[in-house]
């Protein structure tokens, strides 16, 4: 009796933008039902970092590899493994949403509403990403009435975040 050949699957999770080519997989093969065949990958990644969108928007699926692939179990003896890699097909990497923070600069009283801000936002350490205001407004001319130096910028007067 020869041993049959088990074609390893996967299929991959998406995965929200991190920065990384990590990712999850489940592992399966062609066994036979009931068999004890357990197919256990040793490491995962998507072909690159990006989040990739097709000429209308929409996410676009990637390719992840999974490498290192074995089977053990009891009923593993019974079968070959022809591939110790396979791919999928089926995951995206969504962007992450980003939360942009903008903070009004102290400013001199000049009888003025204008705004020097400074805008950042919650990205990734490596990422090169920038957040800009085109226009800002305090919500009026005085000065705060308590005394602090933190004003409240008017948020229908920030915008164009890009």
């Amino acid at each position: 009796m020869t041993r049959n050949e088990l074609a390893a699957r996967v299929s991959a999770q998406d995965k929200v933008y991190r920065g990384d080519k990590a990712v999850r997989v489940a592992a399966g093969g062609d066994k036979r039902t009931n068999e004890q065949v357990t197919v256990t990958v040793e490491s995962e990644e998507f072909s690159d970092n990006n989040v990739v969108r097709d000429g209308t928007g929409h996410l676009i699926t990637k390719t992840v590899t999974a490498s290192g692939i074995s089977i053990s179990g009891d009923d593993a003896r019974n079968y070959t493994l022809p591939n110790n890699t396979a791919t999928a097909n089926n995951a995206k990497i969504p962007p992450k949403d980003l939360t942009a923070s903008v903070t009004a600069q102290a400013t001199v009283y000049n009888g003025d509403k204008t705004s020097s801000v400074t805008a950042g936002g919650d990205k990734l350490t490596n990422d090169q990403v920038t957040v800009t205001v085109e226009s800002a407004e305090f919500i009026d001319k005085n000065v705060a009435p308590d005394g602090y130096d933190n004003v409240t910028l008017k948020t229908d007067t920030v915008t164009r975040l890009s």
